[in-house]
């Protein structure tokens, strides 16, 4: 019995010591694997917009887009199907729409300065926003690398094209088409 706890103890520290330095060694690829991401927020007029919620997403592709408009589209087709069907007192109702806003990798706010700092974002492309109510937003597509600091300027801007505007001018395009 004595002789197999000496060769037993030694083993179980050997394991344990080449677990925790295959622990680290993850650890430190982990971190090699992130990037971050600095920048400037600027009003319309070229000042800096302090308090302005900044938020990262993956940029979604065309395909996802029309996959999306094609589910809202049969959603709304079985809601209007079912209309008589509401749910029964103290029952939620169906929550798919929250389900359908894309959640943001990280967030952040402007600064006073309109400065902000985004740290430990994963490596890949994105998709950064920036919103203030009132004074516009502003996008752009932007490339995280490893252990490297991405840095970006974005200008607010009104949106002045109206909801469905898109419709609009393909209603128009028909229109003169058929003249």
């Amino acid at each position: 019995m004595f002789r197999s706890m000496k060769w037993v103890a030694p083993l179980a520290a050997l394991g344990l010591m080449l677990s925790l330095s295959a622990a680290r060694v993850t650890g430190e690829e982990t971190k090699k694997q992130t990037g971050n991401i600095s920048g400037t927020v600027t009003g319309a007029d070229g000042k800096p917009a302090s308090g302005v919620l900044v938020r990262l997403f993956h940029p979604m592709s065309a395909g996802k887009k029309s996959e999306k408009k094609a589910q809202k589209k049969q959603i709304k087709a079985e809601q209007n199907a079912t209309e008589s069907e509401k749910p029964a007192k103290g029952e939620k109702g169906d929550k798919s729409k929250a389900a359908d806003k894309p959640i943001p990798v990280a967030n952040a706010t402007t600064s006073g300065d309109g400065t902000f700092e985004m740290k430990d974002v994963p490596v890949g492309t994105y998709m950064i926003m920036a919103n203030l109510k009132g004074a516009g937003q502003a996008r752009q597509t932007i490339e995280v690398k490893a252990a490297d600091a991405a840095k970006v300027t974005l200008t607010l801007k009104h949106n002045t094209t109206p909801p469905n505007s898109s419709e609009k001018k393909a209603e128009k395009k028909a229109q003169k088409k058929e003249d």
